[in-house]
């Protein structure tokens, strides 16, 4: 029988896609004749733009090398040969796991490019040696489907007809303005001296303009986007850090005249991301014990017991709630509140898990400003403060994230079940998806030297004037000349804007969980074809935009993750997508 595959997206995502659709060949022992058609419209195959390997060294992977989610591929034989590719740290060859001061060394998204990118080289290499394929270097725009067939339509309106099977990993889609941008857009083009930059990668747009030049610059976003940009408008336009002579963590910086007069940063609640322990050593400190894992994946498998999805996050917040309070109170004399009996630190952690904004002692406050709190949250990443309730909390957070993503995914056929739980997910990431502390450092000095600004960050009002933006915070009033969002886009399906994912969703192929999830799919990723009872095809969406099905789709280890070995498994063996 003949077959004939088409991989949309040659990410991280499209690249395991791959391994486990060879290493599913041998397995079955399929007697299928395979044609490949892969549809990539980056520059790396493998590595895809986030990844991209010619990108800024300055922008760093968000996790430390020593937790790489990047294993050893083991050699596979049958149908098809591909050899065993080392994992990242036995590839690299660029830096040690921990630095001089003994803190954890964070790798380059460039870095991890270049391995994704060799690693996909040698599988290609090895696939062509007895298979036939076909790369194209193009997106592919749209698709019409048949009982027996789909055909693909690229943005050069090329077709490429009698696919039998599909499998889209694509990553972040552009997606609908909010009225704000709407907004700043209007006004831009209506001016003759402001600037709006609507996406803030790749980041090398940032080096060179000269409109950047001693000009006032909004940035809307506390988040990681925000750091790569900072970044990009002061080291990446020739200005250096000088480390403070017997100080740890401690900058000065040198600027090169080529910078933002000014850098404002701020979003809706000014909270910034608190940085990740900085070494192992302050990482086990927040480690649940054997005992209290089991505990919890039990937990989170007796989900099939409960009635809804508020359910599932109540349960939750108590179990994780104990949890935390465990840690906190192992923490002894580093915590920084030591009164409280441990049932007392649970209700804290459950009124503080049910509302961010609960007040206590023990928990850094709101209300604080952003340099206070960034300063705070480093100290405490550093072993040089004692821990906050919502710091500790945090961090275990960070520990059990695996086991909501293993144990949660695909709960129910309800797919609005882990709705209310995702929400959790998502704010916790201001702790548990934190940058290095070397950074938190760095943006510190770049305040202390006057070039990034704090004092609007909280929710500010923005009105357009003349040729500039007028910012006004609680306590000061600010004129930007430039506005830069990084704030990346939703995983919501319905705000989407792409033209294969219009597409999709005009062929009844994708449903929407709700106004702010993803598509449904079964969980080998298969869309169900209702409205085709006879349909031959298989089609699979996998991804940020099937964020519902599953807690989370960004993180690296979730592009290597089970879903795809389902959907290689069910794709091998000729299994039909439900109807």
């Amino acid at each position: 029988m003949g077959r004939s595959l088409a991989v949309v997206g040659l990410g991280p995502r499209g690249l395991y896609a791959l391994e486990c659709f060879a290493a599913q060949l041998n397995l079955q022992e399929s007697t299928d004749q395979w044609l490949l058609t892969l549809f990539n419209d980056s520059e790396y195959p493998g590595a895809g733009p986030n990844y991209a390997p010619d990108q800024s060294a300055l922008n760093l992977l968000n996790i430390p090398g020593r937790e790489v989610p990047l294993p050893r591929r083991p050699s596979t034989s049958g149908r098809v040969s591909i050899p065993e590719f080392p994992g990242y740290l036995e590839w690299q060859d660029e830096f040690s796991v921990v630095d001089r001061l003994g803190y954890d060394v964070f790798p380059t998204r460039a870095s991890i490019g270049r391995y994704l990118h060799a690693r996909f080289n040698s599988w290609l290499e090895a696939w062509q040696s007895s298979h036939e394929f076909t790369l194209v270097e193009r997106a592919v725009m749209s698709l019409d489907t048949s009982d027996d067939y789909v055909v693909l339509v690229d943005g050069a309106g090329k077709r490429y007809a009698k696919l039998t099977d599909v499998i889209f990993t694509i990553g972040h889609q552009p997606e609908t303005d909010d009225d704000s941008m709407v907004s700043w857009e209007r006004f831009a083009k209506g001016s003759t001296d402001c600037h709006l930059v609507k996406h803030p990668y790749p980041t090398k747009q940032f080096t060179k303009p000269e409109i950047f030049t001693n000009r006032a610059v909004a940035v809307r976003g506390l988040g990681l986007s925000m750091i790569d940009t900072v970044k990009a408008l002061t080291e990446g336009r020739g200005g250096s850090f000088k480390e403070k002579a017997g100080e740890r963590l401690a900058f000065e910086y040198t600027p090169s005249g080529r910078e933002p007069s000014q850098i404002l940063p701020f979003s809706l609640d000014g909270l910034p991301m608190a940085p990740k322990p900085a070494n192992e050593a302050i990482d086990l400190q927040f480690a649940l014990e054997s005992s209290e894992q089991t505990l919890l994946v039990d937990v989170l498998s007796s989900h099939q017991e409960l009635h809804d999805g508020q359910h599932l996050r109540e349960l939750i917040i108590d179990t994780m709630a104990e949890l935390c309070a465990n840690v906190y109170i192992r923490l002894g004399a580093k915590c920084l509140t030591m009164d409280e009996s441990q049932e007392e630190v649970v209700r804290i952690v459950k009124k503080w898990f049910q509302d961010e904004s609960f007040q206590h002692v023990g928990i850094v406050s709101h209300k604080i400003c952003t340099h206070a709190a960034l300063k705070v949250f480093m100290a405490m990443a550093t072993g040089h403060a004692l821990v906050s309730i919502d710091y500790c909390a945090g961090q275990v957070w960070r520990q059990c994230q695996k086991m909501f993503y293993r144990e949660l995914a695909f709960a129910r056929e309800e797919r609005t079940f882990l709705a209310p739980f995702i929400k959790l997910d998502q704010r916790m990431k201001r702790y548990a998806f934190g940058p290095p502390v070397d950074s938190v450092a760095r943006q510190l000095a770049l305040e202390n030297a006057g070039l990034v600004r704090f004092s609007v960050a909280e929710d500010p009002v923005i009105r357009p004037d003349d040729n500039h933006w007028i910012l006004i915070g609680r306590d000061d009033k600010v004129v930007a000349d430039v506005m830069i969002d990084t704030v990346q886009a939703s995983p919501a399906l319905k705000r989407t804007t792409s033209d294969i994912v219009a597409s999709l969703v005009h062929d009844n192929l994708l449903e929407s969980i709700n106004d702010v999830l993803g598509a449904k799919t079964q969980r080998d990723g298969r869309i169900p074809i209702d409205h085709r009872a006879q349909s031959k095809v298989s089609i699979a969406f996998v991804g940020r935009l099937a964020i519902g099905n599953v807690i989370e789709a960004d993180a690296l280890m979730e592009c290597f993750g089970p879903a795809l070995e389902s959907w290689a498994t069910s794709l091998v063996s000729n299994k039909r997508p439900a109807h």
